[in-house]
């Protein structure tokens, strides 16, 4: 387990087993504004991003998270990108919805691979399944493992 991250991080279950960290940068509460201005190069094979739910939580225009994360893209210039759907949004899951409908077809647009990587903590009504949310916004240390076990299947498979 990468101790400096914790448990309760996706990237944490991702990074294991033959899946190294190159670098990168999460704060928690950042929109993709502050990660585009923080995004560096790396040399690596894959890049993830799980970007955007704290846009979308704040009303930001996709547009202007789409800009925000080919500014990523371009300065960290990896092989191969992976982007991530983002978690359900409490009380007001079609935010999410409506957020990850749009990066998705943002993503199959510019030829990038996809992973709805909260599927297996989502229930179909689009929030939270039972157990796996402290807060009906952040995952338990559970949802963050089945979150990272999936991207972490995408970035070996893809």
């Amino acid at each position: 387990m990468n101790k400096a991250v914790g448990a309760g991080s996706w990237f944490t279950y991702a990074c294991v087993d033959g899946v190294e960290f190159a670098g990168g940068w999460a704060e928690g509460g950042a929109g993709t504004n502050a990660m585009a201005a923080s995004a560096r190069p790396v040399v690596s094979d894959v890049l993830v991003v799980l970007a955007g739910t704290n846009d979308a939580a704040n009303g930001v225009p996709f547009e202007e998270s789409a800009r925000n994360i080919s500014a990523i893209l371009q300065a960290a210039s990896a092989k191969r990108v992976v982007v991530s759907a983002i978690p359900p949004l409490g009380e007001a899951p079609w935010i999410a919805e409506s957020f990850n409908a749009q990066v998705l077809a943002f993503v199959q647009q510019n030829g990038w691979t996809w992973v709805d990587g909260m599927a297996g903590v989502r229930t179909v009504d689009g929030v939270f399944a039972e157990g796996m949310t402290i807060d009906r916004v952040h995952p338990t240390e559970g949802a963050a493992r089945i979150i990272g076990e999936t991207i972490r299947e995408v970035i070996l498979t893809g």
